[in-house]
């Protein structure tokens, strides 16, 4: 053979082996790509179940206590679309709080005198801006809510919490 007959059968086409070597390398990057979408997919639905669990926590917050008296304890139920949901309702201390907070009770922003005002040491009530102290009973109400939900084979939770403020005696 001379070397234009090795040329020409050379540009043929493919071999077989070259046409295995490409199908395998398809396969894998289709495998690849299938598995990503798979992940994006789930992902997706997990972030719409989350999503749809908080809109159903805050439609059952935003509900309690209204027209009715808030008091401690638990309760629990299932939504129509099989959220299952537990609340706790506990009683807690304002002042606990803000010092679990971290924060410092309001100064008042000026005095009489113009002179800056005094630092307040935790825990004492400042004085109003007409250097009267003013204590404001308020009832400090902490809703844990907790939904519960089943994700195929795997069972998923989300929780809430809020503090809600209402006068003594009040609603």
């Amino acid at each position: 053979m001379n070397r234009s007959e090795v040329q020409r059968r050379r540009s043929r086409g493919f071999t077989l082996i070259e046409i295995v070597a490409a199908l395998v390398l398809f396969a894998l990057a289709m495998g690849i790509l299938m598995q990503m979408l798979g992940n994006s997919m789930r992902a997706a639905r997990q972030a719409e179940q989350y999503s749809r669990a908080a809109l159903n926590a805050q439609s059952l917050l935003d509900g309690i206590g209204q027209g009715e008296t808030l008091r401690e304890g638990a309760t629990n139920g299932r939504l129509a679309d099989g959220l299952v949901w537990e609340l706790k309702i506990t009683k807690e201390d304002p002042r606990a709080v803000l010092a679990q907070a971290g924060a410092a009770p309001r100064v008042p922003s000026s005095t009489p005198g113009n002179a800056p005002p005094a630092a307040t040491p935790p825990g004492v009530q400042p004085p109003s801006v007409g250097g009267v102290v003013e204590d404001v009973p308020v009832d400090l109400f902490r809703l844990d809510l907790v939904l519960r939900w089943e994700d195929g084979r795997l069972r998923r939770q989300a929780q809430f919490s809020t503090l809600r403020a209402v006068q003594p005696g009040g609603t």
